[in-house]
């Protein structure tokens, strides 16, 4: 009945929550995978039904609206963007500055020991135990994670690969060769798998979380990331993290800068924080929109 429905409205109206929370009160079936409403009972909705004209300026609101909030959208999420922009840029400009000014020095000219997991742990995995530092842990920005846990049965120890406060793990091998990140005391005890290499640094020279902002930054990425080989399955051996260089100022100079990295942090965390706002905010828009516009309030 065209003459009396407007068929984006009726559109609209079924993208309600509440329209849907009505149909399945009264949906027939055994669990939500085979809930059914009967064709009779989606006609028999209670419908509000302004003249067409009112209907079409309706939908032409709402419309307009929800444009406006998916514009929005895009606006949040380039904002997003360029948070992160700023804050690869500062750690860039950073790190050139001290390159520029400092001696530069390998890892393997800092490191008192620099390994990889062994390869047969496979079948060591408990439910309990000692934690096992995999691939998979190491996030992208630079953090252990701590969902999906493994666990091994470490009876047979092996020293060289637990580790320790202070130590640095990076990615070897896989899709995410490059993702490192720093060991430190509040992180379980355990030992780290073959696709993980692990720097402990002499902390005498060189601070471990100065290296390892260095390695986050676009000078350690630039590094990781061009030596890999292999096509299928990228990786690092163990001989090119030893030849990752990284600016070596005085460890005073080394600790003014992580206060000043973290107070960049804390800046674009800040930005974070009001855009997952912003971004609750918007989710919750459209339902309004359409609430507001059922009940004549738009």
């Amino acid at each position: 009945m065209p003459d009396r429905l407007d068929i984006e409205y009726l559109e609209l109206y079924c993208k309600q929550a509440s329209v849907w929370d009505e149909l399945r009160g009264q949906a027939r079936g055994m669990g939500a995978r085979r809930d059914s409403v009967s064709p009779a009972r989606f006609l028999a909705l209670d419908i509000p039904l302004p003249p067409l004209p009112e209907q079409r300026r309706i939908v032409a609101r709402v419309q307009g609206l929800l444009g406006k909030v998916e514009e929005a959208r895009g606006l949040r999420g380039e904002a997003g963007k360029l948070v992160e922009a700023f804050q690869t840029t500062q750690a860039k400009t950073i790190f050139d500055d001290l390159t520029a000014t400092y001696p530069s020095k390998s890892l393997g000219e800092m490191a008192k020991h620099v390994t990889s997991g062994p390869r047969d742990w496979g079948s060591n995995y408990t439910d309990t135990g000692w934690r096992f530092y995999r691939a998979q842990d190491l996030t992208s920005v630079g953090r252990i994670s701590e969902h999906n846990k493994a666990f091994i049965d470490a009876s047979n120890d092996r020293p060289s690969a637990r580790v320790k406060a202070g130590d640095l793990l990076m990615v070897i091998t896989g899709a995410t060769v490059g993702r490192c990140a720093l060991f430190q005391d509040l992180n379980e005890p355990g030992y780290i798998s073959q696709h993980v290499a692990l720097c402990r640094l002499d902390q005498d020279i060189i601070d471990p979380e100065f290296v390892h902002q260095a390695l986050l930054s676009p000078l350690g990425q630039s590094q990781l990331l061009e030596g890999r080989y292999g096509q299928g399955k990228p990786g690092l051996n163990l001989g090119q993290i030893k030849n990752l260089r990284v600016p070596v100022p005085p460890l005073n100079v080394q600790r003014q800068v992580l206060s000043e990295l973290h107070k960049h942090r804390q800046r674009s965390g800040g930005l974070r924080a009001l855009g997952a706002d912003s971004q609750v905010e918007l989710d919750a828009l459209p339902a309004s929109i359409l609430a507001r516009a059922f009940a004549g309030a738009l």
